[in-house]
């Protein structure tokens, strides 16, 4: 009923440890290990079933929403960190259209991998249905692990912007 709610608090608290964190370790570092982290977790969620316990859900909720939200803002802060004020608005703009797309292609591409291991046409049992969504859950996990690849292009060097703490 309730149990999203951990991880909106923790997706919100999460925000102030990641400037320390990019600052730290680098774009590169945080993105990187944070992506592996990510795919891991949601393919994670292929484990949970009903009989896992309210506490253990809770926390499992609370930390994905707190790596996911260190996923966003990273990827957030290093697209516009490099912006002037003149260009920051459409830039973000931009920024918000893209991530919209992401999501709905993300969507769009775990229902394709649903549908390709079960049809819904053939009415099939709870347990079947559980089954596809549980390889779902793999799919999409390792799918997000390998944008990993995508980061690790990123340039050892750090944008130009000033560090994220003073901001």
């Amino acid at each position: 009923r309730m149990s999203l709610i951990p991880l909106a608090l923790a997706s919100i608290a999460a925000k102030p440890a990641a400037p320390r964190l990019i600052d730290r370790f680098g774009f590169l570092r945080v993105l990187v290990v944070n992506t592996l982290v990510l795919g891991v977790m949601i393919a994670g969620f292929a484990l949970i079933s009903a009989d896992t316990p309210r506490l253990l859900l809770y926390a499992y909720l609370a930390l994905f929403g707190g790596i996911n939200s260190l996923q966003f803002t990273t990827m957030n802060a290093l697209t516009l960190i490099d912006l002037d004020s003149e260009t920051a608005a459409s830039g973000n703009g931009l920024l918000s259209v893209v991530m919209q797309l992401s999501i709905s292609l993300g969507v769009a591409s775990a229902a394709a991998v649903l549908g390709a291991f079960i049809d819904l046409r053939d009415l099939p049992d709870p347990a079947a249905i559980l089954a596809a969504f549980r390889k779902t859950y793999l799919c999409v996990g390792l799918m997000a692990a390998f944008a990993t690849g995508i980061f690790m292009q990123l340039q050892r060097e750090e944008p130009r912007g000033a560090p994220l703490e003073t901001r």
